[in-house]
């Protein structure tokens, strides 16, 4: 659910959730930098970001990033 929700929330592609790291998310500026995939570079090679969404606190302590 946690995953479903980012995705939709954050247009991430499933190779780039997997891909997500603890640093990736920029609590202070309310971003996620998503900048790789599972296997290497996002599709299009370069790293994009995306708003959190206001109700990210939640999928995020589903997702266990801390």
């Amino acid at each position: 659910q946690a995953m479903f929700a980012t995705a939709v929330y954050t247009g991430a592609r499933k190779g780039e959730l997997v891909g997500l790291r603890a640093e990736d998310v920029d609590l202070e500026r309310g971003l996620i930098r998503l900048a790789r995939s599972y296997d290497g570079p996002t599709k299009s090679a370069k790293p994009r970001t995306a708003p959190i969404p206001p109700d990210y606190h939640q999928t995020r302590s589903l997702l266990r990033i801390k």
